[in-house]
């Protein structure tokens, strides 16, 4: 018989909270980056799959979330990680699900409060990856 597979090099759990939960350590806390990518990185190939997007799709808003929480965070670790999240947003927005993009802008303006000046910068860099989204999902940038 042939050997099992091993394991992934984090805890998932069937029904992916356990993934969520990982996925938050790693944009929360100090560490490598490396488990962000890798978490990403899997969460990617469940989304270029048809029968596991919609998987990914349920706990999206999720997703979304972590990155409202983390955006404009202070320092190189958490620019990178931020940089990181939103090229996976971007990723799968644009080239796996238009829908999880649109729903994506729409938790995204949510966020922000109607009267600009009370913006804060987090808002500003918001606004910005949006712009972003849209240029990407015309195929200016992407």
């Amino acid at each position: 018989a042939s050997p099992p597979p091993p394991p992934p090099p984090f805890p998932v759990a069937e029904d992916l909270v356990t993934t969520l939960l990982s996925l938050s350590n790693a944009c929360t806390q100090p560490g490598p980056i490396k488990s962000l990518h890798t978490i990403l990185n899997y969460l990617l190939k469940l989304c270029s799959e048809p029968h596991t997007l919609p998987q990914v799709h349920l706990f999206w808003s999720q997703i979304v979330n972590i990155y409202a929480t983390i955006v404009h965070g202070v320092g190189l670790e958490a620019f990178r990680r931020t940089a990181a999240l939103e090229d996976f947003l971007l990723t799968v927005g644009v080239k796996y699900s238009i829908i999880m993009g649109l729903e994506m802008c729409w938790y995204l303006l949510g966020s922000i409060p109607d009267n600009i000046r009370l913006w804060k910068d987090r808002d500003f860099h918001v606004v910005h990856f949006l712009v972003e989204f849209e240029a990407a999902s015309e195929g200016r940038i992407w």
